[in-house]
């Protein structure tokens, strides 16, 4: 199916489909996702080729070359690598707090350690917004139905 006819397939979706119409353009948006990932891939690698080839190369973009990724992992535990940076920032756990990405905590495991109450006095719920209209994100979750064995 091509891009145009699944665009045209999405347009029509509120006002002629049932439920299994909608589930099907899903998985068939799903499969173009894939194939597109498959093909950024496959084209990252020959980009690689491309610059080993023919060496570096500037663009209104940018400059392009080819380097590694670095991931940084604790070579300690956890605890000692904490223990390290509290005693470097004198014991000031704010400052430690700035030393980690996004948040360190799984909400879920949190909530079931301290309860409720004291989660809510500790973490504030936000609602992802939609950029463009910096109204809540509204989206379709999904969860496995557990199917009761036949007697």
């Amino acid at each position: 199916m091509t891009d145009q006819a699944l665009q045209r397939r999405v347009d029509r979706l509120l006002a002629e489909s049932d439920f299994s119409e909608v589930l099907a353009i899903r998985n068939a948006v799903r499969e173009h996702k894939r194939k597109a990932t498959e093909l950024d891939r496959l084209l990252r690698d020959r980009m690689v080729e491309w610059i080993d080839t023919f060496g570096e190369q500037e663009t209104p973009e940018g400059r392009h070359y080819v380097g590694t990724t670095r991931t940084y992992k604790p070579a300690r535990s956890p605890n000692q690598v904490l223990i390290f940076l509290v005693a470097a920032t004198d014991g000031d756990l704010d400052a430690v707090a700035e030393l980690m990405v996004s948040s360190p905590f799984k909400p879920g495991a949190v909530r079931e350690l301290i309860g409720q109450e004291a989660f809510d006095g500790l973490f504030a719920t936000q609602e992802r917004l939609e950029p463009r209209t910096g109204k809540p994100r509204r989206e379709v979750k999904t969860v496995p139905v557990l199917r009761r064995a036949s007697r």
